[in-house]
Parts: C-alpha cells; sequence; structure tokens
C-alpha cells in the first residue's frame, strides 16, 4: 500500500471515532479533623493552636529558622508580617460588611506562646 493510502485511511480512522462525553461531577469531601496537643481534634488549626497547641514535644524545637527569597519589597513585608506573627494579634474591629459573629476570628496569642518556641 502505498504512503498516501496509509494517510489517507488513517484520516478516515480518526474522523469516524466516536467522542467521549465528560460528565462532570461534584464529590464533597468533609473537612480533615486536625490532632493538636493531649489528641485533642479540630478542623480549624487556629482554633486548635490557641486552645491546645501543636501536637507533639515542642522542647526539642526551641526554634524555627527560616529562609526567604524574594524582591527587597517582598522581603521587607515578610520580615513586617514575621513581627507581627511574634505577638499578640487581637480580633480585628468589626467593619461595615461584618456580621453579628464571625467564628474564625479570634485572637492569636502569637508564635512563641502558640508553638512555644521562637
Amino acid at each position: 500500500m502505498s504512503s498516501m493510502k496509509k494517510m489517507s485511511s488513517m484520516k478516515k480512522a480518526t474522523k469516524t471515532t466516536a467522542k467521549v462525553r465528560f460528565e462532570p461531577r461534584v464529590v464533597h469531601i468533609d473537612e480533615p479533623r486536625l490532632e493538636f496537643r493531649h489528641g485533642q481534634r479540630l478542623v480549624y488549626p487556629r482554633d486548635g493552636l490557641y486552645l491546645f497547641g501543636p501536637v507533639g514535644a515542642t522542647a526539642s524545637v526551641p526554634s524555627v529558622r527560616y529562609g526567604v527569597i524574594g524582591t527587597q519589597e517582598g522581603v521587607r513585608r515578610f520580615r513586617t508580617w514575621a513581627k507581627k506573627l511574634n505577638s499578640f494579634i487581637p480580633i480585628p474591629e468589626p467593619s461595615f460588611r461584618s456580621r453579628p459573629v464571625e467564628p474564625h476570628h479570634i485572637p492569636f496569642p502569637g508564635f512563641a506562646e502558640a508553638f512555644h518556641a521562637e
């Protein structure tokens, strides 16, 4: 069979191939319950750290070291954020868009207090 005939028959074969329809579906997966100190389990990490602290012995982690790669402005912003994270962060003041109860707004005790590390 010549190469032209082979190409012609291949084109015909691909044209007659049935199309497969994609049927999307949504599957809901519940949030996992995370474990904190004393075997306590909660969905929200901020609540668990605030109420119970991290799981495991934190005495073996006296400090956390990190590196930052970024622009000068990015590194400056990271340093500002890291300083804020080291101290108590109160609940934000309500704004005109606030709801009466916002359970995700809780105070943060500060990194050292939450993780027992510097």
